[in-house]
């Protein structure tokens, strides 16, 4: 078995609290209420700005690293539209509305979810397929998420927690950190 350095623990150890952070961030906006009967869409109309205030951000920091890895593996010229593709599909689902009657825009907002999922599905696998424990961790959290929502006949906040609990843990693990040498500890 191989002995990992203290530098490795100590990045492993901090790709982990960047983990937790990004988790908790995501996760502020479900305080005080239910995540059994609310997910982001439903807090998006309940609590418009706790929920931007928290995924915007967070949302943007993750395409960052989304599109910094993908032009590594893929280069720019390939990956750059797909990154804007999936960007403006996330827009569009947090910028078209759910009521509460099922209206044409509610069509609009889940058809938008839907297709922004399977294109976000389609481009983790082509950016994790190289690092099988993370795509592993993708498939896994992804068939969590959908069997949660199957026995609720709905998209829950639950499914939706544990789906940001997977991405904070893949993200943190795509982040750059700078190089710890043996005098920095």
């Amino acid at each position: 078995m191989r002995k990992y350095s203290p530098q490795e623990w100590t990045a492993f150890a901090v790709r982990i609290l960047i983990a937790v952070l990004f988790f908790l961030v995501s996760a502020v906006p479900f305080y005080g209420l239910s995540p059994r009967a609310y997910n982001y869409t439903g807090l998006l109309n309940e609590r418009p700005a706790i929920t931007v205030f928290c995924m915007g951000p967070l949302g943007l920091i993750y395409t960052r690293i989304f599109y910094r890895e993908g032009c590594r593996l893929f280069g720019k010229k390939d990956w750059l539209p797909k990154t804007v593709l999936l960007f403006a599909l996330a827009v569009l689902v947090m910028l078209l509305p759910y009521g509460e009657k099922e209206d044409f825009f509610s069509g609009l907002h889940v058809a938008f979810a839907y297709l922004t999922l399977i294109v976000y599905g389609w481009l983790m696998s082509l950016l994790l397929f190289q690092r099988k424990p993370l795509f592993t961790l993708f498939f896994m959290g992804m068939t969590l998420c959908f069997f949660l929502s199957l026995t609720a006949l709905s998209v829950t906040g639950t499914a939706e927690l544990v789906f940001s609990l997977m991405n904070a843990l893949i993200f943190s693990f795509l982040l750059p950190l700078p190089e710890i040498k043996n005098s920095d500890i």
